[in-house]
């Protein structure tokens, strides 16, 4: 079985980056996870870059239909016990709920291994993630991820 791996805002706002990680899951290497909280993170940011609401409603159907398993509830009463920045409470505590393997962000230094202790998970970049799939076979990934 795949391991679960929040994926944070940051790492899912650039489309090619999404489009990557996505893929990835889609060969079955990891189970994506993502909170309402995450989300509405992301869409707020696509909106405010001047991606038309529409597309932004189609881009989260599309993932959620291909991606059932990815959507984290139950985590917001976690919320207040997280000890990171208050901005990223959310995002640790969807992570400990989860009880996801890692959190892919860019913002590895906004997750102190101090405050992560409640979790066993660990932060990463999308590179150092990515270099865990180095013999991925790329024929897998030859195709657009159907959320795209």
């Amino acid at each position: 079985m795949a391991f679960a791996v929040v994926l944070d805002t940051c790492v899912l706002y650039p489309a090619n980056l999404t489009d990557s990680l996505l893929r990835v899951a889609e060969a079955q290497l990891y189970v994506p996870q993502w909170s309402n909280g995450i989300l509405a993170e992301f869409s707020r940011n696509l909106l405010e870059r001047g991606i038309k609401e529409g597309s932004v409603g189609r881009l989260l159907a599309a993932m959620a239909t291909a991606f059932p398993e990815a959507d984290v509830t139950g985590y917001e009463q976690l919320i207040g016990s997280m000890t990171c920045h208050e901005k990223d409470r959310h995002v640790l505590a969807a992570v400990v709920r989860a009880k996801a393997s890692s959190l892919v962000t860019f913002n590895v230094k906004d997750f102190p291994q101090k405050a992560s202790t409640i979790s066993t998970s660990k932060s990463s970049t999308p590179t150092t993630s990515c270099s865990t799939c180095s013999t991925l076979p790329l024929e897998s990934l030859s195709e657009p991820c159907e959320c795209r």
